[in-house]
C-alpha cells in the first residue's frame, strides 16, 4: 500500500473509531444500543483491515481476510435495525433469531473455509499473500451471503425512505437528509459491484461507504436526540447524570465541583486539591493523562495505571459575567493497549517477538542519515529447511526461536546494535557505531551461545559483515556486500550440511519407532 492509501485508511479508521467512544457512555439506553453495536461492528472491521495489511505471515493474513464476511453480516443487520429504530419500528423476533443463526453460521464457514470453499475457493497455504485474494473466485456461501445483506440493506433503505418522505409530506421536519439516503444507496452498490466483479481496489470501497454511512447515523441520529434532551432536562440534572468524569473549575484554577465517579474511581477526597493543577497531579499517582491518543500509543505501557484523556472546554456564565472551565476525563485504557497491540503487530515479528523487515523499512532512513559508521551483521540460519522436512514446522519454529533469544541478550549487551527477523531463517543486526573488531566480537557472542557438542542441539548459522566506508553508502549496499561472505561461508558448509541431515534422519526414525 502507498502512504496515501494509509493515510486513507488511517483517517476512515479513526472516524469509525469516534462513534465507539462517543456513544459507549449511553450505550444503556435503547436509543443508542443498537448504534453503538453498529460502531464496534464497524471498528472491528477497521481492526482488521489494518492487521490484515501489515502482518506477514499467511495464517493471519487468510484468517483476517476470512473473519470480513460475518463482520459485514454484522454491519448490514445492524444498519437495518438502526434504520427501524430510527423509525420507532421493533424488529420481530424471528428476524433476530434469523440473524443470531446466520452470523453463527456464518462465522463458522468463513473460519473453516479451508476444508470447503464454500465462502472463497482459495485453500490454505504457507505462501498466501493479500493479493491472492484480489482475483479468487467466489463459493456458494458467498452468493448467500451477499443476497441476504444486500436484501436487508435495500429493506431498511426502502423502508426509511417511505417513512422520511411521509414525513415531508406531512411537513414534519427530520435531520435526516432524504437525498444522502438514495444517494449513498446507489453509490455503495455500485462500487462494491465494481470492486467484486470489474476492478479490485487497494481498499475496499464497502468499507469506507460502511464508515461513512455509520458515522453519518452515529451524527444525526445522536444530534437529534440530544436536542431533545437539551429541551426537556435540566442542565443541572444533565451533568449529575454524565457518565464521563468531570471537573469544574473557574479562571483562577480554583476547583468549583468534582463529579462523583470521579471522586469513587480513584479513592480521593474533593477538599484535598483546592486547584486544578494539584488535583492533576495527585491523578497521576494511579493514572496516565493525555491528549493526544496517537502519541502516547507509542510510549511504554505503564502496567497498573488508568489511561485518561483530557480535553476541556471553556463556557461563560451570562448572569455572573463570568468564565469556567469543564475538563473532561475519558477512561481509555483498553483503547491505548489496543493501539498499542497494533503498533506492535506492525513492527515484531510475532514468532519470534524481535523486530519485523517492516519496521527495519521505517527505520531504513534515520540509520541512514544519522549513523556515519554504521555496519550490518547479516545472517542465515543453517539447517532450516532440514529440520521442517524431516522433524516437521514445530522444530523449524523452534529453531528459529532458539536463535532469535540469543539476538534478544546481544541487544542486552550493546544497546546501538538493533535486531531484525529479515523472513524466514534471515536475520539482520545494524550497529550504529560500528567497527570490525566488534562485529568480530558480536559474532563471538553469538557463536559461543549457540555452539554445542551434539549436533542436533548445535545452531549452525552463516553470516557475512559490512561496514560503511563513506557518510552517504546505503544499507542496500551495506545488504549486498554482506550477502556476497554470507554466501561464501554458506557455501563451505557441506559436510556440516550432511552431518546435520544424518542426525535429523536418525531422530526422526526414533521419533517414528517410540510412536508406533
Amino acid at each position: 500500500m502507498t502512504i496515501l492509501h494509509w493515510i486513507l485508511f488511517f483517517t476512515f479508521a479513526v472516524i469509525s473509531f469516534i462513534p465507539v467512544i462517543k456513544l459507549e457512555q449511553v450505550k444503556s439506553h435503547p436509543k443508542y444500543r443498537l448504534l453503538w453495536f453498529l460502531s464496534i461492528a464497524v471498528f472491528s472491521w477497521s481492526v482488521f483491515t489494518g492487521l490484515k495489511m501489515i502482518v506477514s505471515e499467511p495464517f493471519f493474513i487468510y484468517y483476517f481476510s476470512m473473519i470480513t464476511y460475518p463482520i459485514v453480516f454484522l454491519i448490514s443487520f445492524y444498519i437495518y435495525r438502526t434504520f427501524m429504530s430510527y423509525m420507532n419500528m421493533q424488529s420481530k423476533p424471528w428476524f433476530i433469531w434469523f440473524g443470531v443463526i446466520f452470523f453463527i453460521i456464518n462465522i463458522t464457514l468463513s473460519l473453516t473455509n479451508p476444508f470447503h470453499q464454500l465462502v472463497l475457493r482459495i485453500p490454505y497455504s504457507t505462501s498466501i499473500t493479500i493479493e491472492d485474494f484480489a482475483s479468487v473466485s467466489r463459493g456458494i456461501f458467498f452468493l448467500i451471503h451477499s443476497v441476504i445483506c444486500y436484501t436487508m440493506l435495500l429493506i431498511g433503505f426502502f423502508k426509511m425512505m417511505i417513512y422520511l418522505y411521509q414525513k415531508k409530506s406531512t411537513n414534519e421536519n427530520d435531520v435526516f437528509p432524504f437525498h444522502l439516503i438514495l444517494i449513498s444507496l446507489i453509490v455503495g452498490i455500485l462500487l462494491n459491484l465494481v470492486h467484486l466483479y470489474v476492478y479490485h481496489f487497494t481498499l475496499d470501497p464497502t468499507y469506507l461507504f460502511v464508515v461513512i454511512i455509520t458515522f453519518s447515523l452515529y451524527t444525526i441520529i445522536y444530534r437529534r436526540d440530544f436536542n431533545i434532551n437539551l429541551l426537556s432536562t435540566s442542565k443541572q440534572y444533565l451533568l449529575e447524570m454524565m457518565r464521563e468524569m468531570y471537573v469544574i473549575s473557574d479562571t483562577k484554577g480554583e476547583i468549583i465541583e468534582i463529579s462523583k465517579n470521579l471522586l469513587d474511581k480513584f479513592k480521593i477526597r474533593a477538599q484535598d486539591y483546592p486547584t486544578l493543577e494539584h488535583f492533576l497531579e495527585a491523578l497521576k499517582k494511579q493514572a496516565v493523562i493525555y491528549t493526544d491518543l496517537m502519541a502516547i500509543s507509542q510510549q511504554e505501557f505503564e502496567q497498573g495505571k488508568i489511561y485518561l484523556s483530557l480535553k476541556q472546554e471553556s463556557f461563560h456564565i451570562q448572569k455572573f459575567k463570568t468564565k469556567g472551565f469543564l475538563t473532561l476525563l475519558y477512561d481509555e485504557t483498553t483503547d491505548v493497549r489496543l493501539l498499542r497491540e497494533i503498533n506492535y503487530i506492525k513492527s515484531h515479528d510475532l514468532m519470534t517477538g524481535i523486530y519485523n523487515r517492516n519496521h527495519f523499512e521505517v527505520l531504513r532512513p534515520e540509520f541512514e542519515e544519522q549513523y556515519p559508521n554504521l555496519g550490518i551483521i547479516l545472517i542465515d540460519v543453517d539447517g532450516l529447511k532440514q529440520h521442517n522436512d524431516y522433524l516437521g514446522h514445530p522444530a523449524g519454529d523452534e529453531l528459529i526461536q532458539k536463535f532469535a533469544s540469543v539476538l534478544k541478550k546481544l541487544d542486552r549487551v550493546y544497546h546501538d546494535a538493533w535486531t531484525f527477523r529479515f523472513g524466514g531463517d534471515e536475520f539482520l543486526i545494524v550497529i550504529e557505531n560500528a567497527t570490525p573488531e566488534k562485529l568480530k566480537l558480536m559474532v563471538k557472542f553469538i557463536e559461543e551461545r549457540t555452539h554445542h557438542q551434539e549436533t542436533l542441539l548445535n545452531i549452525s548459522f552463516s553470516y557475512g559483515t559490512a561496514i560503511k566506508h563513506h557518510r552517504h553508502e546505503s544499507i542496500v549496499n551495506l545488504l549486498k556486500q554482506a550477502d556476497i561472505k554470507l554466501y561464501q561461508k554458506k557455501s563451505s558448509k557441506e559436510k556440516e550440511k550432511e552431518r546435520l541431515i544424518e542426525a535429523l534422519k536418525k531422530e526422526s526414525k526414533l521419533i517414528n519407532e517410540s510412536i508406533n
